[in-house]
Parts: C-alpha cells; sequence; structure tokens
C-alpha cells in the first residue's frame, strides 16, 4: 500500500516527540591513555599535583644575576661580574650566586640559588670568567616563576569539557597519563535500496555507489560517537525486519538511510512500528530537503529513517542525529564559525618585522565579541589552554589599537565560549564556586584567569571581563568597595581568607610581625606589584614607617601564593606573605588579618542569567560547607 504524505511535523514538534522516548542521556565513563583521549569529553574535574613549572626557570638565554649588582649599567658603563659556571635546561647548578657574581643560564634552565633574574646574551660580553653587563635588570626579568603557569592543587580541566589538543598539553604538563572520560556513543548504519551498491565494486546500469553511510560514518566520529557500518538491504520485507531486529539492546542510535518515501518498495516505517513498542513516532516532518523522515524507537533503541537521496540525508542527519550523538557523547551541541570578529579593548603590542599569532580570549555580550590577550608568553602552555583562538598581526604592524575590530581565527569549532569570564586574583575557593556553579547550572560555562587584583580591576573597566576576583586594600583598611565610588561598577560580596607570614616549620627565625622583616638575619620574598597581597603589605609597612630599602628581599617577588610558600622552603628564603591555604605540613602561619576576598562587576552585565546564577551559588549552603572546609577560609556573614 502507498503512502501519502497528509500529517506533516514540524521540526520542534518531532524532535520533542523523539526525545520523549529517546532521552540522550550521556553514557558511562571509561579510562583511557592522554594519547588517545582526543576529542573525548573529560566526566571530572582535574586538579594540578603539582606546580608548572616546578621550578623557576630563565625564560631566556643569558646570565642569572642579582639585579641589584647591575645598577646604573649603561652601554658605555657597563657592570663587571664574575662568571662562576653554567647550567644548561635539564640540569641544576648547584652553587649559589653571591653579590658581583653570576652564573650563564640557557633558556628553561632553573634558576641558580640567589640569582633574582636573567640579564638576555645581547647585553652582555664575556671575556674568560669576566662578564660585562651594558643594561640594568629588574627582580624576575626572564624568569618564569614556580607555579607561574600552574599552581598545585589548582583546577584546570573543568568536568564535561570537549579535549582538544590544547586540554591534553596541560594535562600532560601536569604528568598525568590517563584521564576518565565519557564513553562514546555506538552507532550502527545501514544502507537500503536495490539500486545502492558498495563503494569498490564495478558499477552496474541503474546502479549508484552508496555515499550516505561512508559521509555519515565520517561526521559521527567527529561528533564523538563511534560508528558501526552493517551494509546495503535490499528491498525486502523480511530482510530489512531482520537486519533492523538484530540490532536491538546493542546499539545507542540505529541509522538507516532510504526506505523512508512514499515510493512503492519503501515499507520501513512498517517494519518499525511493528518491531517493539513505541515503534514509528514520526513518519514526515516540514522541512525541505528531508520531508520524509521517519523517527522511532523499538524496545530502547532509537531508530531514525533517513531520506535516500544524499543531501536530504544529510541535512537531516545534521538536524536530528548530529545534535542527538553530541548530547550523548556529552558534547555541546551549539556550533561555532570558524573565524569571529571581534573587538580589543586594550593596546596590542607585537614585535615589528615578525609575522604573529596571537592568542585571545572571546567574551560574547548580546550581539559583541570582545577579544583579551591570553597572558603568559610562549613557554606558557595556558597561553594555548586558556584561549579561544588567535588574532593574525602582520609583520608591519607593532600594535593594535584599544578599541579596534579584529578577526578572531578559533582553535577548534568545538570551542563554546564562557558564560562568565572572571579576571583577577587567584584563588582556590574560587575554583571550588566554579565546579559548584557548573553542577548546579550546568547550562552555564566559566573561566578564570589569574592576573592579579589589580589587573581584574582594569579588565572590568575595559569590558574584557564579566567578573574580576579582588582583595584589594586602601589606606583606611577598608577593602574593594572604595574602588566602585563615582563608577558603574558594583561589588559582589564574597568571603573571607587568612593572610599572613608564611615561615618554615617551626618558626626557627621566630618571625611574628612584619617589623621583623627589617632584621639583618631576615630574607623574604615578595609577591608581584600589582597584587593584592603586595597592596596589603604595602600598607602594613606604612603604617609602621618601615622603608622598603631596610627588608632583603623586598625587590624579589613571585607571582602566586604556590611560587610564595615554596620559596619559603628553599634555605635563601626566611619569610613570605600569603594565604594560609597553601602552607603545608612543611610550613607554619602567622595570621596578620582577615581580608574580604569580593567580586566586581561593570553594571552592564548585571541582571543577565549567568551572572544571577553565579551569584545564587556564590550565596548558597553547599558553597558555604566548601568554604569551612577549606583551610584559611570563612564564610562572611
Amino acid at each position: 500500500m502507498r503512502k501519502i504524505f497528509r500529517d506533516l511535523t514540524s521540526v520542534k514538534e518531532a524532535r520533542k516527540i523523539f526525545y520523549q522516548y529517546a532521552d540522550p542521556k550521556k553514557l558511562g565513563t571509561e579510562k583511557v591513555e592522554l594519547l588517545k583521549a582526543l576529542d573525548r569529553v573529560i566526566s571530572n574535574d582535574i586538579y594540578s599535583p603539582g606546580n608548572v613549572p616546578p621550578f623557576d626557570r630563565g625564560s631566556m638565554d643569558g646570565f642569572a644575576v642579582i639585579a641589584a649588582d647591575l645598577a646604573g649599567a649603561e652601554e658605555d658603563k657597563p657592570v663587571k661580574l664574575r662568571n662562576i659556571g653554567e647550567v644548561r635546561a635539564g640540569y641544576v647548578f648547584e652553587g649559589v650566586v653571591e653579590r658581583g657574581s653570576c652564573v650563564e643560564i640557557s633558556t628553561g634552565a632553573p634558576l641558580p640559588t640567589g640569582a633574582d633574574s636573567v640579564v638576555m646574551v645581547e647585553y652582555t660580553d664575556r671575556d674568560a670568567d669576566v662578564v660585562s653587563i651594558t643594561r640594568m635588570v629588574t627582580p624576575g626579568e626572564n624568569v618564569v616563576a614556580a607555579g607561574t603557569d600552574i599552581q598545585k592543587g589548582e583546577r584546570v580541566i573543568v568536568k564535561n569539557t570537549l579535549l582538544t589538543s590544547r586540554e591534553l598539553g596541560v594535562i600532560a604538563a601536569m604528568g598525568i597519563s590517563e584521564v576518565e572520560v565519557i564513553k562514546k556513543p555506538s552507532i550502527a548504519i545501514f544502507s537500503s535500496g536495490d539500486e545502492v551498491m558498495e563503494i569498490g565494486s564495478e558499477l552496474k546500469p541503474g546502479k549508484l555507489y552508496d555515499i550516505n553511510s561512508t559521509a555519515i560514518a565520517s561526521n559521527i566520529i567527529e561528533q564523538g560517537g563511534v560508528p558501526e557500518y552493517l551494509g546495503i538491504i535490499p528491498d525486502q520485507y523480511e530482510a530489512i525486519e531482520n537486519a533492523l531486529r538484530s540490532t536491538l539492546g546493542k546499539y545507542e542510535l540505529v541509522l538507516i538511510s532510504g526506505g523512508t518515501s512514499a515510493g512503492m518498495g519503501d515499507m520501513l516505517y512498517e517494519i518499525i512500528d511493528s518491531l517493539e513498542r513505541p515503534g514509528l513516532l514520526v513518519h514526515g516532518i516540514k522541512v525541505k530537503p528531508g520531508k520524509p523522515t521517519i523517527l522511532g524507537v523499538c524496545g530502547t533503541t532509537p531508530i531514525i529513517g533517513l531520506p535516500g537521496y544524499p543531501a536530504s540525508a544529510l541535512s537531516i542527519y545534521k538536524l536530528f542525529v548530529v545534535p542527538y550523538i553530541r548530547k550523548l557523547a556529552g558534547l555541546q551541541v551549539e556550533d561555532t564559525d570558524e573565524q569571529i570578529t571581534a573587538t580589543v579593548k586594550q593596546r596590542i603590542r607585537s614585535v615589528m618585522g615578525r609575522h604573529e599569532f596571537k592568542p585571545m580570549n572571546l567574551i560574547h555580550i548580546a550581539d559583541e565579541y570582545t577579544a583579551y590577550p591570553v597572558p603568559g608568553g610562549s613557554g606558557a602552555i595556558t597561553s594555548i589552554a586558556l584561549a579561544d583562538g588567535f588574532v593574525e598581526i602582520p609583520e608591519n604592524t607593532s600594535f593594535i589599537l584599544p578599541n579596534t575590530e579584529v578577526k578572531i581565527s578559533l582553535f577548534s569549532k568545538n570551542i563554546k565560549l564562557p558564560d562568565i569570564q572572571i579576571i583577577g586574583s587567584h584563588c582556590v575557593a574560587l575554583a571550588r564556586l566554579q565546579t559548584l556553579f557548573t553542577e548546579k547550572y550546568p547550562q552555564f560555562t566559566s573561566r578564570s584567569i589569574s592576573v592579579g587584583s589589580t589587573g581584574g580591576v582594569a579588565s572590568v573597566r575595559r569590558g574584557e571581563c564579566h567578573v574580576a576576583g579582588i582583595h584589594v586594600l586602601n589606606e583606611n583598611g577598608i577593602y574593594n568597595s572604595w574602588l566602585i565610588e563615582n563608577t558603574d561598577m558594583r561589588i559582589i560580596k564574597g568571603y573571607n581568607r587568612n593572610q599572613g607570614l608564611i615561615v618554615k616549620k617551626g618558626n626557627p627565625k621566630q618571625i611574628f610581625t612584619v617589623k621583623d622583616l627589617t632584621r639583618d638575619d631576615v630574607r623574604m620574598i615578595n609577591r608581584n606589584p600589582g597584587s593584592g597581597t603586595r597592596i596589603l603589605l604595602d600598607l602594613f609597612l606604612d603604617k609602621i614607617g618601615i622603608e622598603r630599602t631596610n627588608i632583603d628581599g623586598y625587590d624579589n617577588f613571585v607571582r602566586s601564593h604556590s611560587s610564595a610558600a615554596q620559596a619559603v622552603k628553599s634555605p635563601h628564603v626566611d619569610v613570605a606573605l600569603g594565604i594560609e591555604n597553601v602552607t603545608d605540613n612543611d610550613l607554619d602561619f602567622i595570621m596578620l588579618r582577615e581580608e574580604e576576598y569580593d567580586f566586581l562587576i561593570s553594571s552592564r552585565y548585571e541582571n543577565t542569567d549567568a551572572i544571577d546564577a553565579f551569584i545564587s551559588t556564590l550565596r548558597s549552603d553547599e558553597f558555604k560547607e566548601i568554604l569551612a572546609s577549606l583551610r584559611g577560609y570563612s564564610v562572611r556573614d
């Protein structure tokens, strides 16, 4: 009996009916080797087991020095230092750099003990063991601090993230060899019709090669599934029935192309309806091409009948099959164009004469894209891990002006831009907050970039992020709220954390107050300018009238709390200012004050669904329990 399509179903209604019986729930998980994890979906958060890099290292070829030795060094007035050795990448210098000495260092080599910076080889002239240096350096210059890239305990990969080459590079940097991922859905593929032949066989008159199976199987792999091609079924009722019955309960989805239209040989819809309940769900959809599509579920096995014409088959495949497979595989359904026009809000510098590809973040508000340059240089794996794409800067261009539109080439069309971008001070509790946010609101994603409190404030002002995590104290003892006076920014109240002095286990130097930093037998390591911790220290010093020059090590700094804690473990540093949470069994902590860690937001981003969900998570009882479990953190009333 010939089927005539009279009642067609809309695409929206067809999908609703199909999902009612074929709920695309994510599958179970499995562990795979890192080299086999490309394009898989991670099933759990990954926290770094250690710092990356694990030690302070030079970022340039040159000489490791003490910056203070080069004060006043100029082209016509070089400073001469005694070279006491050399260190290459992969090796450690066993001696100590003292005042007046230096060590030749290769890019990537560990910074020798005692040195605080590296002067580039271009500014040096070596004669035997005497090195003439014609340029001053600042403490920390040309040095990548331990934990600058990734800090121990930091959440680096968020669960449900698609593992592209950038994520795998980050995981490898942490020394992790296997990951737990969501299982791939298994998809059976048939073609039907007496006119279809296998590719590679001799084409007979009136026959066509099976185009659909190859195109569909290839795309199933791209969408995160595992295709299994089961061959061509002839236009015989019993053959089609037996083939489909053999797949029931064995696959997450069965696809068959051909046999769906109103032709005399088309009987697929009858067979699907006769197998197991609920059977046929939809036959005929309001779409062109692809009207004769069939949707059915037999027992627990969804079956989709695609039209035989390749253009129609692939159109319906994109419309119904792709989102279904991606949901099963735990992937985002939305697609992204390969290139996006975005506006940069700050001056982006480039090296004249070099064709540069600069990694960029993207933030999407309404119909506008804003591009933000990813922190870190070429040696930082996070310069790729945090990037959505890159802007190409020609070799005859030295900078891009603020408020300029640029083209951003995406690293992958599968990259989903975060609903909330957070830039500012690094915080352990913030990472836990993001995890909880994702669990409570899986429709939203967030990304955090650590640049320090003042960097976060600047990013909010420029519109480069939705939220900044900050802890900035002023001379009146007020945290954060003073920043929003006469601005369009507001403060979302956060939580408290303990700031204090990090010292060696047992506190052998008996360091108890900031004033102890001025003692001759005490050497400190500072935090980078612009960080909330550095600001706090400076306010302490100003309050009690201590000159910075009276503190040994004040000008030497690291860029993270973890690096500060690690420095104190070395024999050359006695104390650092930092948060209690980074201390362990090898360190003691002397409390100085409880600080307020808040979130700064521009009024233009207020009252969006994602921000409302973020605030709700911040104020939730679940997050209060997390704070209570973290050393050095507390809930603020």
